[in-house]
């Protein structure tokens, strides 16, 4: 909360009713706060776009045909694309803190009113240096 600002504290009993003539006494003391990500935040370069999904399609583990997962994203979801793999057959994509690739042909521009069909990227990308793990 920044300085200056004013908060409410709402305390409840889940003990019978609360007397309201005991005293009640607290203390805050503030210092600066570093920003920590969450567990499912990554860092999202400047080229990055959010995408359509086009077709219902499988989630790749890497960039590979034999590497598609169980998991299908279906067709009008959208996804942060961050570019395409060496072979720029595979986008690589993220879902809750997660990479992963999904087929060139199974994304799209999103045309909503925030990203107006901006063009994906097209920026190579390399697993290593986007590694879930």
């Amino acid at each position: 909360m920044p300085g200056g600002h004013s908060f409410y504290i709402v305390v409840q009993s889940n003990f019978g009713l609360a007397d309201a003539t005991l005293p009640c006494t607290f203390s805050f003391t503030s210092g600066p706060v570093a920003f920590r990500p969450g567990p499912d935040m990554v860092p999202i370069p400047e080229h990055a776009v959010v995408g359509l999904v086009l077709a219902d399609t499988p989630v790749y583990a890497r960039p590979e045909a034999g590497e598609a997962t169980a998991t299908i994203i279906v067709a009008g979801k959208t996804l942060w694309v961050f570019g395409v793999d060496s072979t720029g057959q595979f986008y690589q994509v993220v879902m809750a803190g997660k990479y992963f690739w999904l087929p060139v042909s199974a994304m799209g521009p999103n045309p909503d009113a925030v990203w107006n069909s901006k063009p994906l990227p097209t920026v190579v990308v390399t697993e290593a240096a986007t590694s879930s793990d």
